[in-house]
């Protein structure tokens, strides 16, 4: 049965005869109010029976894949009267629906106007712009297009030419993308930058790419399974005052916690299922599951990083390390179009219908530069402004919030899906401050001290390598260097590493490691500078106390 979203955003189940017989017409037939109808079963509206597009099969080591299943959708959405927002989970959620779910119908019409939002994914979608068109036409929304400003389309290396060959599961993804951005914030600009390949090398080129053409908002549907080693590409996703979001996979708990999403640096996005209500905000969610399987091996990717370290404004007691999901949306019955080798109006299931959501949210924000992770803020925000999922299972798992959605925090849907736009308002903090560096011990083995504000939190870091002890900060994060003696540590093969003991947004400790006698030593009188951060920097001449 339809139901008629009203004007105080209450649903009511729709009993007029008329309505009725509306609602009961062929599928793909039309009506006069522009009601169509299609009947599906519970289990079609969680994903049963949705087929994963081509580059959502297993990727090979160092590539990613998408997270992304759709099955034919027939006729275009439900689009919304005036002052009513027509809602039927059979025939898929629509914009209006999505914006109406999480409390931002007012905000879409006059936030986020010029933001630039990036969507970076591999490969190209030759129709990317034109079913965008299609797209927000049919829900109502806005032209964006290349001629009015809106949209624009790069390859990696940021040209408006020589775009990667064309692949047809990744112009889904794509168009999936560009469509979900839109529907929540539609006066938000779109760049799409499209990556050579589905490599992480290519990906992270895109990546800097977007950051580089002043995108405020990345959002990624892609990644792998973790592996040893995967820290090293942190830096592609590392953006202080750019709000990067990354799906956190479709294999449910037994898929295994995924990467990029377990990087401490953007924001970790689950999934749920939306369902129309009767209750004060007219919705109810759940974590999206697909329970064909026993145990389900299709729903919102969850778990503990093996790899990757906890950040500070992560709490959960379970996981010593990242937890993902941060936060979650619908990630099922969408709506979207995509014409590349496809038959136009298809359903969407998968977290890469979530990320774009949220990377939309961020959009309204609008956030200022800032050198907190965007994922920050909605664990410092009021209770009210995220809307908790306690319901879902994804199997057995200790802890159980690892896989079980439930009050508070868990894996599947984290901290709970958007109610406005307050959870993603990224406070503002400025660049690191260093305000000094003391030296104590003896050259032999001195620790050294840097004191300052907003220093952040500890890096993620990997082995030294020479065989020694000691993590390396890739180059960008916490460097030292002798200048008179002509080494460093803290990046990439410098055979030293860093040793950090503590570290605080006001203080941080650390020493050398095992290769530090080996390669040089800092003498009292040399001259010296460090990094903090990227933005933190500080030279001086070594003196010991």
């Amino acid at each position: 049965m339809g139901v008629i979203r009203s004007n105080t955003g209450r649903a009511v189940l729709a009993a007029s005869a008329g309505l009725l017989f509306t609602l009961a017409l062929p599928i793909g037939a039309v009506a006069a109010s522009g009601i169509r109808s299609q009947s599906r079963t519970a289990a079609e509206e969680t994903g049963a029976g949705a087929l994963p597009v081509s580059c959502a099969t297993k990727a090979p080591a160092g590539h990613a894949r998408c997270y992304l299943s759709i099955e034919p959708g027939g006729a275009s959405p439900l689009v919304a009267t005036s002052g009513s927002c027509t809602v039927s989970k059979s025939a898929g959620w629509s914009t209006c629906n999505l914006q109406d779910a999480y409390g931002v119908k007012k905000a879409a019409k006059a936030d986020g106007s010029g933001n630039l939002v990036a969507i970076v994914d591999a490969y190209d979608d030759p129709n990317a712009e034109s079913d965008l068109g299609t797209f927000r036409s049919a829900n109502k929304l806005p032209a964006c297009t290349t001629a009015n400003g809106c949209f624009e389309k790069v390859n990696q290396l940021g040209q408006q030419a020589n775009y990667p060959s064309a692949d047809a599961g990744w112009a889904s993804e794509i168009s999936l993308d560009l469509q979900m951005v839109s529907s929540i914030c539609p006066l938000c600009h779109i760049l799409l930058v499209e990556a050579n390949s589905s490599g992480f090398g290519d990906l992270g080129t895109a990546e800097n790419e977007a950051v580089a053409l002043g995108a405020h908002v990345i959002s990624n549907s892609w990644g792998s399974g973790e592996s040893n080693g995967e820290s090293t590409y942190d830096t592609d996703w590392d953006h202080p005052g750019v709000d990067v979001t990354f799906s956190s996979g479709d294999g449910s708990y037994l898929g295994g916690v995924q990467y990029p999403s377990a990087s401490p640096y953007v924001t970790s996005v689950g999934g749920t299922q939306l369902k129309a209500a009767t209750n004060s905000r007219g919705w109810t969610e759940k974590a999206w599951v697909n329970k064909t399987n026993n145990p389900p091996t299709q729903g919102s990717g969850s778990g503990c990083s093996a790899y990757e370290p906890k950040p500070s404004w992560q709490t959960d007691s379970g996981c010593s390390n990242r937890m993902t999901a941060d936060v979650s949306a619908v990630a099922a019955n969408v709506k979207i179009f995509d014409s590349y080798q496809e038959p136009g109006w298809l359903y969407s299931f998968g977290t890469s219908v979530s990320s774009p959501i949220i990377a939309g949210m961020y959009g309204l924000a609008d956030n200022q530069p800032t050198y907190s992770v965007a994922a920050s803020a909605a664990y410092a925000a009021p209770s009210q402004d995220l809307n908790d999922i306690v319901k879902g299972s994804e199997g057995s798992c200790s802890p159980t919030y690892f896989c079980q959605a439930g009050p508070g925090y868990d894996g599947p849907t984290g901290l709970g899906t958007p109610n406005g736009i307050g959870a993603f308002q990224v406070p503002v903090t400025g660049p690191p401050t260093i305000t000094g560096v003391s030296f104590t011990g003896t050259s032999a083995n001195p620790t050294v001290t840097i004191t300052g504000s907003n220093l952040g939190s500890e890096p993620s870091g990997s082995p030294a390598g020479c065989s020694t002890t000691g993590d390396n900060f890739t180059g960008t994060s916490l460097t030292f260097n002798d200048t008179s003696g002509g080494w460093g540590a803290g990046t990439g093969g410098d055979c030293i590493g860093l040793l950090v003991s503590s570290y605080t947004a006001t203080q941080i400790v650390y020493q050398f490691g095992s290769g530090y006698n080996t390669y040089g030593t800092a003498n009292s009188g040399d001259s010296f500078n460090l990094t903090v951060q990227s933005g933190g920097t500080y030279s001086g001449t070594i003196t010991y106390s």
